[in-house]
């Protein structure tokens, strides 16, 4: 093979391009300033209004991933990078992101859309907790009398709906009287609140495939009764289980499931007094429900008179 011809006299050779040229570090500087506005809260005074926390990571999220793609784009289109070199980033960036789709599942999302990630052998941390019915063989307290007291918040926003309770004194100096922990108890998953009545807490939660209503001793912590129904709600975004607050009113708990079941339970014994599939009664379809729904049913049961 014979040799190329040698370069014209006066002739320059191009730069070898191992480094992105200005316009793509302007481009990369100008995504950083623009990601810099948006975390640190500037852009909420150039707007004139509050940005939630949620866009603010998803605005965050779209401009490192133009960033990163812009480079890339450099990299593998412009760059006099040997081939093999350009092959093996792509390949590589490939594989990690196959592998991680492989091995990873969201397990939550949060409230400001920052996803939660768990590999996909591991259990969901609900199915770890004893199921329902195993729950219910363990419980012994059911049977306890239920006295009302001035500190109870037997409802969403407590007993006057205004989120406050004006006859509960709770010191504020916890520098010379930190509060302490009195006991601890892992329930299942949700996004239920908890009502109080005397010396019990009611909340909702999700154990495995049961979607259950639970009373614990506010003293103890201990799980004085359980009432199940076989369903469960989960999605992506909305998470696993049910979301909203127990009512209780005359010793009676009232509770909305996420997917539409309402009961009406003696809260001395944990008996159920009624039970109503809300769906089926008004001939609702449920796959249809769970697309108009899809964060699940979380109003709380507005109690007044007999009804």
């Amino acid at each position: 093979m014979s040799p190329p011809p040698p370069a014209p006299e006066g002739a320059t050779q191009p730069a070898c391009r191992l480094f992105p040229p200005v316009r793509v570090w302007i481009t990369l500087a100008s995504l950083t300033a623009a990601t810099a506005l948006v975390r640190y809260g500037w852009l909420e005074l150039i707007a004139g209004q509050v940005i939630d926390q949620a866009v603010r990571n998803i605005i965050t999220l779209i401009l490192a991933f133009s960033g990163l793609v812009s480079l890339l784009i450099w990299f593998l289109r412009e760059s006099d990078h040997s081939p093999r070199l350009k092959k093996g980033v792509a390949s590589g960036l490939a594989a990690a992101v196959l592998i991680a789709v492989a091995l990873l599942r969201i397990e939550r999302v949060s409230g400001d859309l920052v996803p939660e990630f768990a590999f996909r052998w591991q259990a969901s941390r609900d199915t770890m907790l004893p199921s329902a019915a195993a729950a219910a063989r363990a419980t012994s307290q059911a049977g306890s009398t239920w006295t009302a007291t001035a500190g109870d918040f037997p409802r969403f926003l407590g007993p006057n709906g205004n989120a406050s309770l004006p006859d509960v004194a709770i010191g504020s100096d916890w520098q010379t009287n930190p509060p302490r922990l009195v006991w601890r108890q892992p329930i299942g998953a949700g996004w239920s609140g908890f009502a109080t009545f005397g010396k019990h807490a009611v909340t909702l939660e999700q154990r495995g495939d049961d979607e259950a209503i639970t009373c614990y001793s506010l003293q103890t912590g201990e799980l004085e009764w359980i009432v199940a129904v076989p369903t469960r709600h989960e999605t992506v975004l909305g998470g696993v289980g049910p979301r909203s607050t127990p009512t209780i009113r005359e010793g009676v708990v009232y509770a909305t499931g996420a997917t539409g079941w309402l009961h009406a339970i003696d809260g001395s014994t944990g008996t159920v007094r009624w039970r109503k599939d809300v769906l089926a009664d008004l001939g609702i379809d449920r796959a249809v429900h769970a697309a108009a729904v899809a964060w699940g049913r979380s109003g709380s049961p507005l109690v007044t008179d007999s009804l």
